[in-house]
């Protein structure tokens, strides 16, 4: 516990994108007690938003996407994949006017790709890190995580926010894995799929993609297409 505080703490101390959650401050106080000093948000999680409003709009949707990309963005850029990307850890608050305003929670996870970074692992070769039901393919095979590991998570947060509940449901979490490795997601509801652009079900499809190299290329890339 005492590691993944560490690692949690390092991870985010390196963030400063407004769509990130800001820390001011941690360490150990003089009792020997861990502390983070965080900013405080009033607000409501997506996972609260989905259970009080219902799905997203597409145009909502790709609001709240296209700020969760830009938080990704920076974290990508120092090497530091997120792995645990769910409607819990995005958080949407009133601020500068706008009532979606997305920060991204909890590193806590978070693979350094720098061993310089962080020397010691809390996870190993074939240990299953992160929530089932947004889980990349790679992550349930135990095989090597990137960047294109959290762009897929996000296209199933994408998905929930679209229709409701996520692409693949189950009570058993190792059969929630094995859809995510084998199964294509399903399609979209017809009566949402009305109401989105093409380009908007063509980039769903493609972070969802099982293959790391078939998805977008970057959280940058996916922020372009989102404005396109």
């Amino acid at each position: 516990n005492v590691a993944r505080f560490e690692r949690e703490a390092a991870a985010a101390s390196e963030l400063r994108h407004p769509n990130t959650i800001h820390m001011f401050d941690f360490g150990t106080s003089d009792r020997g007690e861990l502390f983070l000093g965080m900013e405080f948000l009033e607000g409501r999680t997506l996972a609260k938003c989905l259970e009080e409003d219902g799905p997203f709009s597409p145009a909502r949707a790709c609001r709240v996407l296209r700020q969760l990309m830009e938080s990704l963005e920076e974290a990508h850029s120092k090497d530091i994949i997120h792995r645990d990307l769910k409607p819990e850890n995005v958080f949407l608050t009133d601020y500068h006017r706008s009532g979606d305003f997305v920060k991204v929670l909890d590193f806590g996870i978070a693979k350094f790709r720098r061993r310089d970074q962080i020397k010691q692992t809390l996870t190993r070769t074939g240990f299953v890190c992160g929530t089932p039901q947004y889980l990349a393919p790679e992550q349930g095979l135990g095989t090597a995580v990137s960047p294109a590991t959290d762009l897929y998570s996000a296209g199933v947060v994408l998905f929930e926010l679209l229709t409701g509940t996520p692409p693949f449901t189950g009570d058993d979490p190792v059969s929630l894995v094995m859809k995510h490795i084998h199964e294509a997601p399903p399609p979209v509801p017809a009566e949402v799929r009305a109401n989105m652009p093409d380009g908007l079900s063509a980039l769903l499809r493609q972070l969802l993609e099982k293959d790391p190299r078939r998805r977008p290329r970057s959280a940058t890339q996916v922020v372009e297409r989102l404005d396109a």
